[in-house]
C-alpha cells in the first residue's frame, strides 16, 4: 500500500514537473498595445549639452549672437533666426554653427515656447 501511495505521488509530481515546452513559452501573438520607436529628440548626443547654451543665445536676440558651451568646449554663432509658428506655439526657427574637437559643422534648428513660456529646443540636425 505504501509502495502504491508512493508511486501515484512520483507519477504527479513527474507530470507536474515535465509540462510541454509550448505551454512555458510566452505568448506572442497578441499585441495588446504598441506605441511608435522613439526618436531622439537631438541627433548627436553631445549635442544635447549644448542645448542650453543655444536657447540662451537664442533668447538674447535673432542672428549674430555667440554662444559657448564651457563644459564640452563646444562654441558657434547663431547664423540666422526667424519667427516660426507651430501648433499655437510661438517658436524660433534658426542656422547656428558648432566647433569642437569633433570639427566643425552648420546645423539647423528649432526652439519653441514651452507651457511655462520658457524657452526650449525641440529640433537640432546637422546639415
Amino acid at each position: 500500500m505504501v509502495l502504491l501511495r508512493l508511486f501515484v505521488l512520483i507519477a504527479v509530481l513527474q507530470g507536474c514537473a515535465s509540462a510541454p515546452q509550448e505551454v512555458l513559452a510566452p505568448d506572442t501573438t497578441l499585441i495588446t498595445a504598441s506605441i511608435q520607436e522613439a526618436r531622439p529628440l537631438l541627433s548627436d548626443p553631445l549635442l544635447a549639452e549644448d542645448a542650453p547654451s543655444i536657447v540662451s543665445a537664442l533668447a538674447l536676440g535673432s542672428s549674430g549672437k555667440a554662444w559657448q558651451n564651457g563644459t564640452t568646449g563646444a562654441h558657434g554663432e547663431i547664423v540666422s533666426a526667424f519667427a516660426a509658428n507651430e501648433t499655437g506655439r510661438s517658436c524660433i526657427a534658426f542656422t547656428t554653427t558648432r566647433e569642437s574637437f569633433d570639427g566643425v559643422g552648420l546645423y539647423d534648428g528649432k526652439a519653441c515656447e514651452d507651457a511655462a513660456g520658457a524657452l526650449r529646443l525641440v529640433r537640432l540636425e546637422m546639415r
